[in-house]
């Protein structure tokens, strides 16, 4: 089958591919069948296998902190060399560190933003396994994506109503489920 591209949506996600449920559910699933429609979905992942392989251990702040570092820096790199999509889908954030820089960069393309959040990332918690530099990760910056952004998914009426003090385009779009993975 040849399928006509007719539209590029850049989908900024925090993790490599195949790593997160949440993301796969939330877009990786739906970038074959988006595909299959026209759509071609690119992806610019934050982090790498190295990252994610330390970031959940306790300890081992530097080297953390070096490959976080080099994360963030090769995130800026290929968001100023991308080419301009229609459609630009930030799922959670652009960078599991910092506030929202790499979001305001999109910006610049001046095309539609879609803000998909599937977790309450805007409550400060403490992380079990990197104690308080989670604050690293700048909750507020939550705030200003649901400000900035064009349309907001949000995967339930919790998540939705606060949204919607920022933004009045809020959807609820409920975690779907991998048919591949698991047969009904």
């Amino acid at each position: 089958l040849n399928f006509t591209i007719f539209m590029k949506l850049l989908a900024i996600v925090p993790y490599h591919l195949d790593f997160c449920a949440g993301q796969r559910f939330r877009i990786e699933l739906w970038a074959k069948e988006l595909g299959k429609r026209g759509i071609e979905v690119e992806f610019l992942p934050f982090t790498n296998k190295n990252l994610t392989n330390v970031l959940y251990q306790t300890g081992k702040i530097t080297q953390k902190a070096v490959l976080m570092f080099s994360a963030f820096i090769e995130q800026l790199k290929k968001t100023f060399t991308v080419s301009k999509p229609d459609v630009v889908f930030i799922y959670r954030e652009a960078a599991i560190v910092g506030p929202a820089i790499i979001e305001k960069i999109v910006r610049r393309w001046n095309v539609p933003i879609v803000y998909d959040i599937d977790e309450p990332l805007f409550v400060p918690y403490k992380s079990p396994s990197n104690g308080h530099l989670n604050k690293l990760k700048f909750f507020s910056k939550v705030d200003e994506l649901f400000k900035t952004s064009d349309t907001i998914f949000a995967v339930n009426k919790a998540i939705a109503d606060f949204a919607g003090k920022f933004n009045d385009n809020v959807h609820i779009v409920p975690m779907t489920v991998d048919l591949d993975r698991y047969k009904p």
